[in-house]
């Protein structure tokens, strides 16, 4: 018989219902969660390694299934709609099959995806002609990603007014043999660029929301 997903005691379900029900949006989105296989991962190495290592003593896996469940559960009542990464770090991982599996997630729950999909090859980096990311170095793509920070901190009819944004997972940066993007910028300056273009978008939404973006 396979272990709960959450063990929730009935003290869990009595503080939630008296603390953070009412508390709580009906609506809630988790901004950053993993999903993979315990396939899609290579054996740790023995020693010391430069990757993250901890989520493997939470769970060997994390399901779509098993995410849906953890969110019905923590919050019953309430949409939560997460945002969906793969967990393959190591290059002996099978990327492309986590990949895959992250965008059928998306697909059968409705979930966004941090990924390419539905944006024009010529504004994304490529892996041996193949969309892997999106290129902040080129003009088009620039422009769009200017304009969701501008939702972000914007106090308009279509903007979301927040104070401050979060950078998580931000040496997230392709990398390896066979990638082209259009500005061939790479490694810490590709990095410093797409924080430069994000910190002057939100100053000039509103002075000093430039100063509450933590990486």
């Amino acid at each position: 018989m396979k272990k709960p997903i959450v063990s929730m005691t009935e003290r869990d379900r009595r503080f939630y219902e008296e603390r953070l029900r009412a508390f709580l949006p009906e609506d809630i989105v988790d901004a950053h969660a993993h999903v993979w296989l315990e396939r899609h991962k290579a054996p740790a190495p023995a020693g010391p390694c430069r990757t993250v290592t901890w989520p493997a003593r939470v769970a060997r896996e994390q399901s779509g299934e098993d995410l849906e469940e953890s969110c019905r559960l923590l919050f019953p009542g309430k949409r939560v709609v997460p945002l969906i990464f793969g967990n393959t770090l190591d290059q002996a991982d099978d990327i492309e099959a986590n990949n895959a599996y992250v965008a059928a997630c998306a697909r059968r729950g409705g979930w966004p995806a941090w990924s390419t999909e539905g944006l024009p090859a010529e504004e994304c980096v490529l892996r041996d002609g193949a969309p892997v990311a999106c290129d902040i170095t080129h003009p088009k793509y620039e422009r769009r990603f200017s304009e969701m920070v501008r939702r972000w901190f914007s106090a308009g009819p279509d903007g979301l007014n927040a104070d401050g944004v979060k950078v998580d997972g931000s040496l997230s940066l392709p990398t390896g043999p066979g990638l082209k993007n259009h500005g061939n910028l790479w490694g810490l300056e590709l990095q410093r660029r797409y924080l430069s273009i994000l910190y002057e978008e939100a100053k000039r939404c509103e002075p000093g929301k430039g100063s509450r973006i933590k990486s």
